[in-house]
């Protein structure tokens, strides 16, 4: 799951949008709709709706600022996950 912990929702969207698009070269909307993108909040609703519908693992991918963004994961999203 492509992850973008930010406060800042529109800048965590269009980071992780162009980050798509470089790595995909092209816009994907499927793709950039399954992204995680915004404030902690919205990160933990999404990664429990993904595991609410089946998910048994979840992989983690930070598309920009990896080790602040791991970080951000693993001390404030991680637990609070249901």
């Amino acid at each position: 799951m492509y992850v973008a912990i930010d406060e800042d929702a529109e800048r965590a969207r269009a980071r992780t949008n162009a980050a798509l698009e470089g790595i995909y070269g092209q816009r994907v909307p499927a793709i950039e709709a399954a992204a995680s993108a915004g404030p902690v909040a919205d990160c933990v609703r999404e990664v429990n709706q993904v595991a609410a519908a089946g998910a048994e693992l979840i992989l983690f991918t930070a598309l920009f600022d990896q080790r602040e963004q791991m970080e951000r994961l693993a001390a404030e999203v991680l637990p609070k996950l249901g």
